[in-house]
């Protein structure tokens, strides 16, 4: 009976749900939608929710559990703006956790200004596969970030996109991206920036698995905290930008040009070379199931702007290549993976193209 039971629970679920759930490793547990209570709330030390309509409501029905209600998003943003030092140094009981959550909510208020709307989680029911995954990608990443201040450890994203998944580790003191794309069906790996933490990449990027580590440019902290102990461990082969090859101690096996592809099984990235932030800086692009466009940018293209440059002329030649070689070839879905921070779009930062161009560096 309770396996029926079970089943049955799980049966409530969507076909899309159940298959999202299954990519990314959900437990076949029941699930039942439950009407929210003001009993359900006064006993709650945290309530979460997926937009700020949601807030609102679940405000009213308790009002004084208004100082605990965030949107999902919302709170990974403070949590990820508590600066070093306040967050227990070890979560070990209830105490533990409710001062990480009050060092989190303390930031309300404190916490670099945001566009209101980017708190709010597309709702898929009733939509295509495409929709549910794209509520992943706003869904999961937030909710590593939370989970990890809470817990006090690294909880590392992985979402599925079809013929690839894309594992995002947050590594090093200068919390750099370390991006890990997997082959689903050969199981082949490519790792972008092997930035630090060797040992905690090594857990994603295989030996077994791992074939290619691309370094999407020069700078120190993309390379020097991880990469020769990751080549040294899984026998990879090094690839990089022509121009910024000869700046990392780790010799290059391929130096890559703008136009140049890198296949992983039966993958093919594409090589975009984004002149400025380094002489070498390159950036890979790769679709996705639903022919949705992914950049990974390195230090090139940020939300809000393009990275940092030395002078007028690096800057005049990075923004014209992010507007030639990214933004007049690619549309608005795209996807853009930065070397640190959370992704973004084309579509958000398209506008403001001549803010950054006025602004420079």
């Amino acid at each position: 009976m309770a396996t029926r039971a079970t089943e049955a629970a799980i049966a409530g679920l969507s076909a899309h749900s159940q298959t999202l759930s299954s990519e990314l490793g959900g437990v076949r547990s029941p699930h039942a939608a439950r009407a929210v209570t003001p009993d359900m709330l006064a006993d709650a030390d945290l309530i979460l929710v997926s937009t700020r309509e949601h807030r609102q409501e679940v405000a009213r029905t308790l009002p004084r559990a208004a100082r605990k209600i965030f949107t999902i998003r919302e709170f990974a943003a403070l949590a990820a703006d508590v600066p070093t030092g306040t967050l227990p140094s070890e979560v070990a009981t209830v105490a533990d956790l409710r001062a990480a959550m009050s060092a989190i909510a303390a930031r309300r208020g404190l916490a670099p200004r945001r566009d209101p709307a980017d708190d709010d989680i597309i709702d898929p029911y009733r939509q295509t596969m495409s929709v549910y995954r794209r509520m992943a990608a706003q869904l999961v990443p937030p909710l590593a970030v939370g989970a990890s201040a809470l817990f006090g450890y690294p909880i590392d994203v992985v979402l599925n996109y079809g013929p690839w998944r894309l594992a995002t580790l947050d590594v090093g003191p200068m919390h750099n991206n370390a991006y890990v794309i997997t082959d689903n069906a050969s199981g082949e790996q490519l790792l972008i920036d092997a930035a630090a933490e060797p040992e905690r990449i090594l857990r994603s990027f295989t030996p077994e698995r791992g074939k290619q580590i691309v370094t999407t440019h020069n700078h120190r902290d993309h390379w020097a905290g991880a990469l020769a102990a990751v080549v040294h461990a899984t026998g990879a082969r090094t690839l990089a930008g022509a121009h910024d090859a000869d700046g990392i101690a780790v010799p290059t096996d391929r130096r890559l040009e703008d136009g140049d592809t890198v296949s992983v099984g039966g993958l093919v990235l594409n090589v975009i070379a984004l002149r400025g932030h380094t002489p070498g800086s390159i950036a890979l692009a790769i679709e996705d199931a639903e022919g949705r466009t992914h950049l990974f940018t390195g230090d090139s293209l940020f939300p809000g702007g393009v990275g940092k440059t030395a002078g007028r002329d690096e800057f005049a030649s990075l923004y014209r290549d992010v507007v030639r070689r990214v933004f007049d070839r690619y549309d608005d879905a795209t996807v853009v993976h930065p070397g640190h921070g959370a992704p973004t779009t084309l579509g958000r930062e398209r506008p403001h193209l001549p803010q950054w161009k006025a602004r420079g560096w």
